[in-house]
């Protein structure tokens, strides 16, 4: 858990869910690659690095699941009661929440801190967003106790988090319990690299009851067509006609209005943006980002542009831009990037910093 965070778009850090090793007793975290977005993943390096209380020392594959045991961290689940200035705080950024290894009874307590503290917004991120799909869906808030058991420090106790009450109404889940849900406080997002990501994880992210949904083009490694239809390319089955984004004439990404009943009134409201950095960082198109801008302009969806990562654009001026080895080619169009380095690259897209957030927070 870290109280503040460098992560340009949240204010904390916030890390519940723990693993610890069944053999060392060493507390870290764990979590398992899903898909291209992971390869470099910062939070598997980190716990790999086996730092004195950072980390288990396993590698964040499937193998290392039976190696620990996944608890919640008691100490750092209450921390936020305590913090009395308000903050966005990133859920579980060193794993996933609704990873398969995390129980329903550990993410509803989870949810019931979060609906104890309004004065935070919480920004819980996953690439699972079809887990937590049928974790709305199903009767988990209203069948589990709200009693869990927290081990920790080779202890083991039974606790109460305040607020599951709230969160056990049947009513309330299906919409019809007035404003307690879904939580005012808590945005629900979706890591989507590419196309093929965000055809099959957005659908899944639409279909949860969320005060805001966003989506964390992070590692951004391909284009993503937001508006993509049958004119740009062959979509999945059940995938609706119109896309994730409207036409500027109806504004707003993925009403689903004119793509079936289910996604009514559901949106994407904020959007994400950034290059990979670390040591085997993958270069990102400055027309990638450039799009995902233009559309989510063009649907009046706020926009975050996050960081260019290790890779710049080198400017088109190339006399006054020193020549290096260390530059990199894309074959389609001829655009190179220079690796000069996460802080020298920055985060201004076309001379200027984006760091549009939803109307709630900008507001506030």
């Amino acid at each position: 858990m870290a109280e503040n965070s460098k992560i340009e778009w949240t204010d904390a850090s916030w890390n519940p869910i723990v693993a610890v090793d069944r053999k060392t007793g060493k507390v870290g975290w764990h979590c398992e690659k899903v898909s291209e977005g992971c390869r470099n993943c910062y939070a598997a390096a980190i716990n790999h690095r086996n730092l004195p209380g950072r980390g288990t020392g396993l590698p964040y594959t499937r193998s290392s699941r039976d190696k620990v045991r996944i608890e919640i961290h008691e100490k750092t689940l209450l921390a936020p009661l305590k913090w009395r200035k308000p903050r966005m705080v990133f859920v579980c950024s060193m794993s996933d929440l609704f990873a398969e290894f995390v129980s329903d009874e550990q993410i509803q307590a989870v949810f019931g801190l979060m609906s104890s503290c309004g004065q935070h917004t919480f920004q819980v991120l996953t690439k699972r967003p079809e887990r937590m799909a049928e974790w709305f869906e199903s009767n988990t808030l209203s069948e589990c106790q709200a009693e869990f058991v927290v081990r920790t420090e080779g202890r083991e106790w039974r606790t109460q988090c305040r607020g599951l009450d709230r969160l056990r109404d049947t009513s309330a889940i299906n919409g019809s319990g007035g404003n307690s849900w879904p939580l005012p406080n808590v945005w629900l997002g979706c890591s989507v690299e590419g196309q093929e990501q965000a055809d099959k994880r957005i659908p899944h992210l639409l279909r949860c009851p969320a005060a805001v949904r966003f989506l964390s083009c992070e590692p951004l490694l391909g284009p993503i067509d937001l508006f993509a239809n049958d004119e740009h390319h062959e979509p999945e089955e059940g995938y609706p006609e119109g896309g994730f984004l409207h036409t500027s004439d109806c504004p707003g990404f993925c009403d689903y209005a004119c793509g079936g009943q289910e996604y009514e009134g559901k949106s994407i409201d904020w959007v994400i943006v950034g290059g990979e950095s670390g040591h085997n960082a993958r270069p990102m198109h400055p027309d990638w980002a450039r799009s995902i801008r233009d559309q989510c302009q063009t649907a009046e969806v706020p926009f975050f542009f996050k960081q260019w990562g290790e890779w710049l654009p080198v400017p088109l001026d190339e006399e006054h831009w020193p020549e290096s080895h260390n530059r990199y080619t894309f074959a389609e169009d001829g655009t190179q990037l220079e690796r000069v380095g996460k802080k020298a690259a920055g985060r201004l897209l076309d001379g200027r910093e984006w760091s549009e957030f939803p109307q709630a927070v900008a507001a506030r």
